[in-house]
């Protein structure tokens, strides 16, 4: 019996950060259209990859918004924060670590690692930084819930 429990939590304990580096994967897994649409506050369409087999990166549109999701490795998202192109901003309560990338004071982006996976979220509308901040912050959070 003590056998039975012990191999099912090793294979938990496989399995687990297998999937986990699965749906990581696969960015449109991560968010649904219903989050999404409910984040930025107008209806996107069905989250899209750039190109079929690259899945590392979704994209949801909506006439004049457009939201992007875009997974990647720790060693990336520590490389981001030393970037002297752009502004960095660092961003509490999501993830393991957060921060946010503002370019051209108008565009921001938010860079977030949770576990082994690093990932951003960008809205690509036309509105105030902290506006902005505040859809990519709902989004991080849906992700890293189920990383």
């Amino acid at each position: 019996m003590t056998r039975t429990f012990v191999f099912a939590g090793l294979l938990f304990t496989v399995a687990l950060p297998a999937a986990i580096a699965q749906s990581a994967s696969d960015a449109c897994s991560l968010l649904t259209q219903a989050q999404v649409s409910a984040a930025v506050g107008a209806q996107v369409g069905a989250g899209t990859y750039v190109m079929p087999t690259f899945k590392t990166t979704c994209t949801w549109t909506a006439t004049g918004k457009i939201v992007t999701l875009m997974t990647t490795t720790p060693a990336t998202f520590e490389a981001g924060k030393t970037s002297p192109a752009y502004k960095v901003v660092p961003a509490g309560g999501i993830g393991d670590d957060a921060y946010y990338v503002v370019t051209g004071g108008t565009m921001v982006s938010l860079i977030t690692k949770k576990g082994s996976v690093a990932f951003k979220t960008s809205v690509y509308i036309q509105l105030p930084v902290d506006t902005l901040e505040n859809m990519e912050k709902t989004l991080a959070l849906e992700v890293a819930s189920k990383l």
